[in-house]
């Protein structure tokens, strides 16, 4: 079916929404995708095209997903807030900025937040139910909760950026991951050879969010 929710903070409230509805059904796989088909981090290959090539039906029996669609082969669209100074600094700014927010919606889960932070930028991804799973539903909602609450000054809430930063961390990707040129999580260096040898895609379904930002859900056997 298609929903159509408010869409707070880009596409940030779009996904969460995807996955405080289906947390307790999701597919083995989900992919979240931008409403655009190419854009300026994923121009030498759209995201779509990269999720045709994936071996989804072998991956789908694996716990333990996550790829970014996001310009993996260019390594300057990396988040490496852990081992580049300036970007460090960035990152402990981000924090400062932050600190209210992060005590408040995302502490009583994950703690203290990480001194560094290392990722894919822009939030295109595939990723396993495990690792949706790994946070706990309440945390979900909470969140999405929050950035839906209009009685809530937005100063108060999470940022859109501070989402950006940390997405591969919230599910599950450690807070000092070095970007990969393949697009691969750390829990996929022995799936990423495998990459290039996948089928096509079945037909799918696309549930989109507001202002064109869509989530695409390819349902495939466990």
């Amino acid at each position: 079916g298609v929903y159509v929710v408010p869409n707070v903070w880009h596409e940030h409230a779009v996904y969460l929404h995807y996955i405080c509805a289906f947390y307790n059904q999701l597919p083995p796989l989900t992919a979240f995708l931008h409403g655009h088909r190419t854009s300026w981090h994923n121009r030498q290959r759209p995201a779509i095209a990269q999720l045709k090539h994936l071996p989804l039906e072998r991956l789908a029996k694996t716990k333990d997903i996550y790829v970014s669609f996001n310009n993996g082969i260019d390594l300057q669209y990396c988040i490496r807030a852990h081992s580049i100074p300036k970007e460090v600094e960035g990152w402990q700014a981000e924090l400062r900025a932050q600190a209210h927010s992060w005590e408040r919606m995302m502490a009583p889960t994950l703690g203290a937040p990480p001194s560094g932070c290392g990722g894919y930028c822009c939030t295109q991804f595939l990723v396993s139910r495990d690792r949706i799973r790994g946070r706990p539903h309440a945390f979900w909602r909470a969140l999405l909760a929050d950035l839906l609450d209009s009685d809530t000054p937005d100063v108060c809430k999470v940022s859109g950026h501070l989402l950006e930063f940390t997405w591969g961390y919230l599910l599950g990707e450690p807070s000092n991951f070095t970007c990969r040129k393949d697009g691969w999580g750390v829990g996929g260096k022995e799936l990423s050879e495998q990459v290039m040898h996948g089928r096509r895609l079945q037909p799918c379904s696309y549930l989109r969010g507001g202002a064109g930002e869509c989530i695409y859900s390819k349902h495939v056997n466990s």
